[in-house]
């Protein structure tokens, strides 16, 4: 196998013309994604018949751990804790038993305490309450009857 370097790449490049993006002629390194399966190792090692180090291409390499799953997470499994019963516990029977019955005929609290949960007096309020809305239309009743006795005397 020829031993081949970077700038002699780079020469046989820039001889067939290789040229980048702004148009000078030159070679620029790109990351690429490159199987395991075509990298070589290269150890310099001693030869055995001059004893100098020496580049070689070691032949066979194992790829150890290279598959794993990046979702896999062990650390979330949730133990679910194991009940005892107890001689106070809820019956589960008594759990879904009915003790409240909330009727629409009466208010679940008095009206004072509603009002002052409305908040009758806020900027937002659009309601009035009964009495309020009564005496305005006793009022507009009124100024009607007088209107009407005004017309029929002219």
């Amino acid at each position: 196998m020829e031993e081949v370097k970077i700038a002699e790449v780079e020469e046989l490049q820039r001889d067939k013309g290789a040229k980048d993006m702004s148009g000078s002629e030159s070679v620029q390194s790109i990351a690429v994604g490159v199987p395991v399966e075509d990298v070589r190792l290269v150890y310099p090692l001693p030869d055995p018949t001059t004893g100098n180090l020496r580049d070689v291409v070691i032949e066979k390499s194992t790829c150890v751990n290279r598959e794993w799953e990046k979702m896999k997470k062990e650390w979330n499994q949730v133990i679910k804790p194991e009940f005892q019963d107890h001689e106070d516990d809820t019956l589960r029977r008594s759990i879904d038993e009915v003790t409240h019955t909330p009727l629409l005929l009466n208010w679940p609290m008095p009206a004072s305490v509603i009002d002052e949960l409305r908040h009758k007096y806020s900027k937002f309020s659009i309601g009035h309450s009964y009495e309020f809305t009564q005496k305005i239309e006793a009022q507009a009743a009124k100024e009607e009857k007088r209107t009407e006795s005004a017309l029929d005397y002219a």
